[in-house]
């Protein structure tokens, strides 16, 4: 991504010169400091998770962070200042801090995640499975902690 930015800057480096060299060519340099401020603007790239560009960070802690999980080991763990959540399956362990520090302030320790494969379920005569899920266990700093289990 480097090489991109500082070819554009060459290029508006370049079009401000013959401005400055030719007067009567104003106009055309004008239009190349335009042609390459709208390169730059489709080169910066939207993040994206799960194919839909992010609007804010705190959108993007909101779909990477699918939802806490309550569960009684889950309850037991918190005595350890370990939450669980369920998180989008691509989202990676920086991602999840991230997003846990943008969603609730507190900046996580560790992050350990793990793939869930969805159970088998029956439909009357045929077969099914749930989907498949990822769940991660955030760890947070002594003294810390986020008020998930009080609303239970």
């Amino acid at each position: 991504m480097a090489l991109f930015s500082r070819k554009e800057k060459e290029e508006k480096a370049e079009a401000l010169k013959q401005v400055a060299a030719k007067p009567e060519q104003k106009a055309s340099a004008k239009k190349a400091a335009s042609r390459a401020k709208a390169s730059e603007k489709k080169s910066e790239k939207k993040e994206v998770v799960s194919g839909k560009p992010v609007a804010s960070e705190q959108a993007m802690a909101h779909r990477v962070l699918r939802r806490a999980l309550i569960t009684e080991k889950g309850t037991n763990l918190s005595k350890e200042n370990t939450v669980l959540f369920e998180v989008l399956p691509t989202a990676s362990k920086l991602q999840i801090k991230q997003a846990v520090f943008e969603a609730y302030g507190v900046r996580p320790v560790s992050v350990r995640t793990m793939n869930m494969s969805g159970k088998r379920v029956r439909f009357g005569r045929t077969l099914g499975s749930r989907r498949d899920w990822k769940k991660a266990m955030v760890t947070l700093p002594e003294g810390q902690s986020i008020a998930i289990h009080d609303a239970v």
